[in-house]
């Protein structure tokens, strides 16, 4: 397998070559290296000091024992062998332990935690990470929790004040639908905290915005148009960061006035991310994850063959598109 940067940081550079992981630290910001016949920049270091870093993990679908079924039929379907773990605690359980390592000031679950809402796949979610984060986690509802329990986890806006930065993390869940949404008053209440924030935002939620090339629907059209409205309308406004596409990816919005808008990949399967998000005085910087346990590995290299091989191309995106500065505007 050729050597992958999966990740680029201000000071280091990681490259996965099979289920070796190659990470060379202590560099330069913003600098040009060459490793493994491979080239990566690091980023930028905005200006200051490290003042916080904010963990985000999504997508974790406790409760699922096959990976590969859509409407697209395209297979496999992949699952593992009897008598293992099921995948979602394989990779959950590598997550936590290197998002413990990390120690972030805060964690931030952004839906589809669980694969149905049933009450013993969110006990399975909590037994991995509530025993790690329970005072320093923030969770958000999914469509997989509104399939199976719409009432749970069920916070339309929720304020988390870290130092150097202020997030707003959205419900953007639908009982029994995929697509998501936003209410006015959701949008009222960011717009809310956004007015009265001192530092820069962090809007969150599971959905992205709807894209016209979208293949797992977002957020319906008028709740894409209303919230890239407000986020034009509030400079101090940074990011929208979420997942539920199961993607790296960075979109924008000729609305929002530059502001990316972020997807992470899931926790379950290829290529299997968190995110760092370190804050600087200056600025902040969005660092893609690939969970690196054997075990994890193992796994999320089987399920590149997902949707008929095609599953890297779409789940990995560009560097760019996992690695990013987020500056103030």
């Amino acid at each position: 397998m050729e050597p992958e940067v999966s990740t680029v940081a201000d000071d280091e550079v990681v490259i996965h070559v099979g289920e070796e992981v190659r990470r060379y630290r202590d560099l330069e910001p913003d600098r040009a290296y060459r490793f493994d016949g491979v080239e990566a920049r690091t980023l930028p270091r905005p200006g200051g000091e490290l003042l916080a870093t904010i963990a985000t993990v999504n997508d974790l679908h406790f409760g699922e024992v096959e990976c590969g079924h859509s409407s697209l039929d395209m297979g496999p379907i992949l699952s593992m062998p009897p008598g293992s773990p099921p995948h979602p605690e394989v990779m959950n359980r590598a997550a936590a332990e290197e998002i413990a390592a990390l120690g972030p000031d805060v964690l931030i679950a952004r839906g589809d935690l669980t694969d149905g809402g049933r009450p013993e796949q969110f006990e399975a979610f909590e037994a991995v990470y509530g025993a790690l984060f329970a005072d320093s986690m923030y969770m958000v509802r999914g469509n997989h929790e509104g399939y199976g329990n719409p009432d749970l986890m069920a916070h339309p806006v929720q304020h988390i004040v870290v130092p150097g930065v202020d997030v707003v993390l959205m419900d953007t869940a639908v009982a029994g639908e995929t697509r998501g949404h936003l209410d006015a008053d959701q949008i009222g209440r960011m717009e809310d905290i956004v007015s009265e924030a001192e530092a820069p935002v962090i809007v969150m939620g599971h959905h992205p915005p709807r894209t016209d090339d979208e293949v797992v629907p977002g957020l319906d059209e008028e709740s894409t148009v209303a919230l890239a409205e407000a986020i034009g309308r509030h400079r101090g406004i940074v990011a929208y960061s979420c997942g539920h596409s199961h993607r790296n990816k960075v979109t924008y919005r000729p609305e929002s006035g530059g502001v990316p808008y972020v997807q992470v990949a899931s926790v379950k399967d290829f290529p299997g991310s968190w995110a760092e998000i370190r804050v600087f005085e200056g600025g902040l910087l969005h660092i893609h994850r690939r969970i690196s346990s054997p075990d994890a590995l193992a796994w999320t290299n089987r399920t590149r063959q997902l949707f008929g091989g095609l599953y890297p191309r779409y789940s990995m995106g560009r560097l760019s598109d996992r690695c990013l500065a987020l500056g103030n505007r």
